[in-house]
């Protein structure tokens, strides 16, 4: 187990022992200050062993062929594609090689979900997906589960009615139909649908055949979930290999972040990813030369 991963424990056992009253709001800098560290500690041995490291290509990209083509905007939201050499971007990409790496078993099918709207899982969702699809032999398909708040059609500038996930559940469309390529060969996506928020009820046992069939084609599968208190994150989570939890620095309490845990007990959580870390630099507390490392 890594040093991290025990980090996160240590951080589950002690947020799962608060009962009324919420932790204070500097216990959250404090976990993600220690979680931050252990990344840093980490990294110089994770950058050692990418420069030696070379996966095996398990699919060839001629399985993408029969997906029809979406063009993304060259206005796209999302760092990866508009600021690839920012700081951002390359903690994208860094937090990919670890997802790459991850020792204790296999990981495909990823959960990005926050503790309520407005955490950024979306934006860190479709980062990830982009920088896992920068290893070329990987095939990376994103995918808009947020059906009540969709976010990557918009993200990626893609038309407002492009079919998508909705229409598979509703058997009105194969998988075919709403799997697109893009100008990135190996990154596809499936945005939320044409009028997600017509279905209001919680995703069914259908998003299981979904995510079967998908992975039969895809190394990896980055879910952007609705919040994890919402009933559809739980039918989700049963299917994901892995989740990451998305706080944002000032914003996200103790409580929301306790009672997202405790709702995890059960999954496989691989860790936090703390956003808008630059504004704690406006704060009175300092991450130091690791501020901008999220995890």
């Amino acid at each position: 187990m890594s040093r991290t991963h025990q980090a996160i424990r240590r951080a589950q056992e002690e947020l799962r022992s608060t009962r009324a009253e919420a932790l204070p709001r500097q216990n959250l800098v404090d976990l993600a200050k220690e979680l931050t560290k252990e990344f840093v500690a980490e990294r110089r041995t994770v950058e050692n062993i990418h420069a030696t490291w070379k996966p095996e290509s398990s699919r060839s990209l001629t399985e993408l062929e029969d997906f029809p083509n979406l063009i993304m905007s060259p206005d796209a939201k999302v760092v990866a594609i508009t600021a690839a050499g920012s700081p951002a971007s390359r903690e994208y990409r860094r937090l990919g090689e670890r997802l790459e790496r991850w020792e204790e078993g296999d990981l495909g099918t990823l959960i990005v979900a926050g503790s309520r709207r407005g955490e950024g899982a979306t934006v860190t969702a479709t980062n990830l997906g982009l920088a896992l699809a920068q290893d070329s032999t990987r095939k990376v398909l994103l995918v808009d589960a947020n059906l009540s708040h969709p976010g990557v059609g918009s993200l990626l500038g893609f038309p407002k009615q492009t079919e998508g996930l909705s229409e598979f559940l509703a058997d009105d469309l194969p998988l075919t139909g709403v799997v697109y390529r893009t100008a990135i060969s190996n990154f596809c996506v499936t945005p939320s649908g044409s009028d997600p928020q017509s279905n209001q009820s919680p995703l069914t046992a259908k998003i299981g055949t979904f995510l079967e069939q998908v992975s039969e084609r895809f190394d990896w599968i980055v879910i952007d979930s609705p919040p994890v208190a919402c009933t559809s994150f739980e039918v989700l989570s049963q299917f994901a290999d892995g989740i990451l939890l998305v706080a944002k620095a000032m914003e996200t309490s103790s409580r929301e972040l306790s009672a997202s845990l405790s709702k995890l007990q059960n999954a496989r959580l691989l860790g936090f990813v703390l956003n808008e870390v630059a504004s704690l630099r406006k704060s009175n507390f300092s991450y130091g030369e690791a501020d901008s490392h999220p995890l």
